[in-house]
């Protein structure tokens, strides 16, 4: 199965390997490795400057943070725990769950 990547935007690329996945194994690592880009682009993107947790505090997601966690300190300290035990190339991820209206924080392991 051959997945032209000329032209095709990162997300683009993602969305087509994954359907290919099943047809090539070429499309799983293209799928693999994509994604992968995109999880570190995404993760570094939003990452903030040692020290900014006041500002955090006092925004939208900040008060979402309070509701779900009851503190920074304690949505901090789930979030370096599920990073932290994540084997290999894993991420951690701060979630919103629309079956509970809140945030959790998750882990993948891999794309």
């Amino acid at each position: 199965v051959e997945i032209g990547t000329e032209q095709k935007s990162l997300e683009d690329i993602i969305r087509e390997s994954a359907r290919q996945q099943q047809k090539s194994s070429s499309s799983t690592a293209l799928f693999n490795n994509a994604a992968q880009a995109w999880n570190h682009a995404f993760y570094f993107k939003c990452m903030r400057p040692p020290g900014s947790s006041d500002a955090v505090t006092a925004t939208t997601v900040g008060a979402a943070i309070k509701r779900s966690f009851g503190t920074y300190q304690s949505f901090r300290d789930s979030f370096v725990k599920a990073a932290n035990t994540a084997f290999g190339s894993g991420w951690a991820w701060l979630v919103y769950d629309t079956a509970t209206d809140a945030l959790l924080v998750t882990k993948t392991i891999g794309a």
